[in-house]
């Protein structure tokens, strides 16, 4: 199969839409091949421009990221981490889902 790659996310300013508040958060990035990585951290910009300068994730050194497809806060490290490990068990169905109902959730 071919794969088509696209040009990695703007560097120069992030994305209005990520929060500046420190806190816990679960993400999901869509890569530069069509996969997604999901990640938690307490600083929600930082993380995805290391991700985009590849100071981050191995696997997002070789997968460029092209957006931050999805984000939620958790309350503490523990329960990132937590959901972290359960959106890592989704299907990729239900995780292109979850922005379909944060969208939703959003009115």
């Amino acid at each position: 199969m071919k794969r088509i790659y696209k040009k990695p996310a703007i560097l120069s300013v992030p994305s209005p839409k990520i929060p500046y508040e420190d806190g816990f958060y679960v993400y999901l990035l869509r890569c530069c091949d069509e996969s997604l990585y999901c990640g938690w951290t307490t600083n929600l910009r930082k993380r995805f421009y290391d991700h985009v300068m590849k100071k981050g994730a191995k696997y997002t050194k070789a997968h460029r990221p092209l957006e931050l497809y999805y984000f939620e806060f958790c309350e503490d490290a523990a329960s990132a981490r937590k959901r972290e490990y359960a959106i890592k068990q989704l299907s990729r169905r239900e995780k292109l889902a979850l922005r379909n109902i944060k969208k939703a959730s959003d009115f």
